[in-house]
């Protein structure tokens, strides 16, 4: 329970309230996280500095916790939410699309932290809504 409870905050309270500090109580000093399509982090502060670039490229991120379950140190979280690209993503100018998006993620704990991380995500599927989003904003005819 108290692992589960670690590991949701992570979606609730860092991603959908983006509250990054909350990541220095959840989280160890010397966490790793894998992250898909993101290069591996290492430390609380490099973390921040990750998902902050995330939430500048979609401000008004809302992720929801789908289901999760706890394995003794191991907990699984699926979820889901939407967010508007409105900064850089993957090297791609905003395009103003409002997304979906889906993953799960997988935490490692010990002593009610998390020490590693690896998230997963349909990426793909973003990255065609953000074009879809940049083709659509190119096709407008302007004044």
């Amino acid at each position: 329970e108290a692992n589960l409870a670690v590991a949701t905050r992570w979606t609730d309270e860092v991603w959908s309230n983006q509250q990054l500090d909350v990541l220095d109580e959840i989280a160890h000093p010397g966490i790793v996280h894998h992250g898909a399509s993101f290069p591996d982090t290492h430390g609380v502060e490099e973390l921040k500095q990750g998902v902050g670039r995330q939430i500048a490229a979609f401000p008004d991120m809302a992720l929801t916790v789908d289901s999760a379950f706890a394995d003794g140190d191991t907990v699984v979280v699926r979820w889901s939410g939407t967010g508007t690209n409105e900064g850089e993503f993957l090297g791609l100018p905003p395009s103003g699309q409002e997304t979906t998006m889906s993953g799960i993620n997988i935490y490692r704990l010990s002593c009610g932290k998390i020490i590693e991380s690896w998230s997963e995500m349909n990426g793909l599927a973003l990255l065609q809504q953000i074009q879809e989003g940049e083709g659509a904003a190119a096709a407008t005819p302007t004044a």
